[in-house]
């Protein structure tokens, strides 16, 4: 997979550091399926990570919907998280709404 290189500002708006931010390569895993309208129990992974997650789902029939995982990364001795300490664990979003 090929990386992008992206400039990101390294702060939120409240002057929190944004665990992303800066200039960086950053890659995006992307993959688009087709599911029915119901019910669904999802399971996203790393094969090198020693985590998953699992979300539920309730897709509605007609719309598109987008389910994306975003990293939760390990706390460093500065209290802030970063890519470097690993990952945590993911958040889920459906449509940009937090599932859980």
């Amino acid at each position: 997979m090929q990386g992008k290189p992206e400039i990101t500002s390294r702060w939120d708006e409240k002057g929190g550091i944004i665990p992303e931010g800066g200039g960086r390569i950053r890659y995006v895993l992307d993959k688009k399926i087709r599911l029915r309208p119901g019910f669904h129990h999802v399971v996203f992974g790393l094969p090198d990570e020693n985590y998953f997650t699992e979300v539920k789902v309730s897709l509605r029939e007609g719309e598109p919907h987008t389910l994306e995982f975003q990293p939760v990364y390990v706390m460093g001795r500065k209290h802030h998280r970063s890519f470097y300490h690993g990952i945590k664990s993911y958040d889920a979003y459906l449509d940009g709404t937090y599932v859980r």
